[in-house]
């Protein structure tokens, strides 16, 4: 979760910008998530983290997740939602990307789900991998217009194991021997 930012301050390791905010009601556990305010038309607002690589290693599969919940009035002229990834060389971005899930969000109105992006780090001079979710567009189409986000995962795929369970994932990761 969010737990360690005070809401509705961004005080901890994630910070953001424009139409999002920590807030204690947008949590799905714990005491904190955060909140799109869907409710201003045209809006945007992003929230990250900058994560330290400690080993830095070319070939490096990322994996980050987020549990989101859109109320029903939520709505984006631009369907722009977004999970995104970008891997920086000291105070270069040399790489990033980029999982659009507008349309997957507004399928599950009202219930919270669990979205994702992998991404391989090819560069092994990255420092830093910032785990993003933003959008914009921001189209309210009546009252509750929100978007909640809790528990947010990033990790790294080791591939070298035979398999590989994610935390709170029940299916399996296993590479291919062909």
């Amino acid at each position: 979760g969010f737990e360690s930012l005070v809401a509705p301050d961004w005080s901890g390791p994630w910070w953001g910008f424009n139409e999002c905010s920590p807030e204690t009601w947008a949590a799905k556990d714990g005491t904190n998530g955060v909140a799109f305010y869907g409710w201003l038309e045209d809006a945007y607002g992003f929230f990250l983290q900058d994560v330290a690589v400690t080993s830095p290693a070319a070939d490096v599969v990322y994996t980050f997740s987020i549990e989101g919940k859109a109320e029903p009035y939520f709505s984006s002229s631009s369907g722009e939602v977004y999970l995104r990834m970008e891997f920086w060389d000291g105070e270069t971005c040399i790489a990033c990307m980029t999982n659009i899930i507008y349309s997957e969000l507004m399928s599950q109105v009202g219930t919270w789900n669990t979205y994702r992006l992998c991404a391989t780090n090819a560069n092994p001079s990255v420092t830093v991998v910032k785990a993003i979710v933003g959008g914009g567009g921001f189209h309210p189409l009546g009252d509750p217009c929100s978007v909640f986000w809790d528990n947010a995962f990033l990790g790294v795929l080791d591939s070298s194991q035979p398999y590989l369970s994610l935390a709170g994932e029940t299916s399996t990761y296993a590479p291919s021997t062909h």
